[in-house]
Formats: C-alpha cells, sequence, structure tokens
C-alpha cells in the first residue's frame, strides 16, 4: 500500500520508469510521466504511441519507479477516444510536469486537431510491493529473474554504457535484464534514452545488444510539424486495433 507521502512524491515527479515484458518474456523499459489520480497510480500512452499498452494486454506485470518510490504489480488498461479522461483527471498534471503540452493545448480547436493526443490508453497501476529507492531513476535495470518475477533497481549511472559488461549494485538478481538511461533537458523538449540489453549474473550486465542515444538534438519548427503529423498517422492506423481493447466508462470512474 503506498503512503500519502510516497503518492506526494510521485505526483511531483516529472518522469519516471516502467517496466514491463516484451512478447517474448524479456524485460523492457521506458520513461514515463508518472500521475496520481484519486490515490492511484496511472501511466498512460497517446492513441499514436500505444506499444506499451499492448505489452500490458498480454502480460500484466509492471513495475514504477519514480519519486525515489519503487513499486511492483500488474496493471489493467482502459481506451479512452475522447478528451474526457485526459481533461478531467490528467491535463493540469500534464502542463505542470510536460512543458511542451503548454504551447500544444493551447492551440485554438486542440481536441479536434490533435485528438491522438488528448485521447489516451489509460494503465492503472495495482503495486503489490512498495519499496524505497537509493538513487533517482535516471539509470534502472529492469529484471526478469529465474522465477519470473519482474522486478526494476535504481542503479548508479554506470560509467561506460557501451562495454561489454558493466557491474551492477548486489542487490540486482541474475536474469534477463534492460539497463536504461534516460536524460531530458528543462524544456521536456529533447527526451533520450539508451538501452542496453542482456544477462545479469553475479552482479554482471552482459551485454547483447544496444539501442538509442543519449546524444543532444534539436528540432525545427518544420520538423515538430511533421512530427506531429506522423504521430497523427499513427493513431490514425490504431483506431482499428483500439476499438477492440476495453473502453473507458466515465460513470464508473466514481465507483472505483
Amino acid at each position: 500500500m503506498l503512503r500519502p507521502d510516497q503518492l506526494s512524491r510521485i505526483d511531483r515527479a516529472a518522469v519516471g520508469v516502467l517496466g514491463h515484458a516484451k512478447a517474448n518474456g524479456e524485460p523492457n523499459a521506458v520513461a514515463v510521466t508518472p500521475y496520481v489520480v484519486n490515490g492511484e497510480l496511472v501511466v498512460t500512452s497517446t492513441l499514436a504511441l500505444v506499444q506499451k499498452a499492448a505489452a500490458i494486454r498480454r502480460d500484466p506485470r509492471v513495475t514504477l519507479t519514480a519519486g525515489g518510490v519503487s513499486v511492483v504489480g500488474t496493471a489493467t488498461f482502459e481506451v479512452d477516444r475522447t478528451a474526457q479522461y485526459f481533461d478531467t483527471f490528467i491535463r493540469a498534471q500534464e502542463l505542470r510536469k510536460y512543458p511542451p503540452a503548454r504551447s500544444l493545448l493551447t492551440l485554438p480547436f486542440h481536441r479536434r486537431l490533435l485528438p491522438w493526443y488528448v485521447g489516451r490508453v489509460v494503465i492503472r497501476i495495482r503495486p503489490a510491493e512498495v519499496g524505497e529507492s537509493g538513487c533517482g531513476d535516471e539509470a534502472t535495470v529492469t529484471v526478469v529473474d529465474t522465477g519470473g518475477l519482474l522486478r526494476t533497481w535504481n542503479v548508479p549511472r554506470p560509467g561506460d554504457l557501451v562495454a561489454d559488461h558493466v557491474s551492477l549494485p548486489a542487490s540486482v538478481v541474475d536474469g534477463a535484464a534492460l539497463l536504461l538511461v534516460h536524460e531530458e533537458d528543462a524544456d521536456m523538449k529533447d527526451l533520450r534514452q539508451l538501452a542496453v540489453r542482456g544477462v545479469v549474473r553475479d552482479g554482471v550486465l552482459t551485454r547483447t545488444s544496444i539501442r538509442g542515444s543519449l546524444a543532444r538534438t534539436s528540432k525545427s519548427a518544420i520538423a515538430e510539424i511533421q512530427g506531429l503529423r506522423g504521430l497523427a498517422r499513427a493513431a490514425k492506423a490504431n483506431r482499428a486495433l483500439l476499438a477492440t481493447w476495453p473502453q473507458y466508462q466515465p460513470d464508473k470512474e466514481t465507483s472505483r
């Protein structure tokens, strides 16, 4: 059970890390915006980027680390293709935590222009275990251990992220693993992630693959517009899939 002070720390956190399982059973992790809604932990997917929700549909095991709080549990999800859930529960938190939203959400007719952004897949996390993290979540290791348990540890950032072998704290158990390092600029316009996949044995991660980059980037106004158009196309392509998923029903929200 999350204590009020732990919920408050998660509420203040602009970024957290969500761990989940891939279709092949390997662990995955992504940086997310964590929300607290009526005492519940919530993360969302826009209607354009539904990969983590699709993963949870296959396997409800999740972890979340944010604000120095570490959660192990399961998740359920619902699709709201309107702006109702976003407007009621997420909008104020989004404006506070994600500065680019301040320009997107002040556009005239933004609900019509950006339906993929204000529509959301709502992912509700049910904690089974709650702990305290000894350091921030800039670097995390998510492991599926030999017993099939999914866990995430906050770890000190390794000095060499592309080494074949990376030493980890002794608390990290053996198993298939993903080391994720995320960085964001102050305006949250440059979001960078580096993921190192491998296997942990006796406190050492042996790398098998690497993706992403922590190199700083900048986008022109034209590139940003092209990106928004690409997201709109992705959301359109997801419509048929989203229609088959559980749908958000506002009248049931008060009974949760």
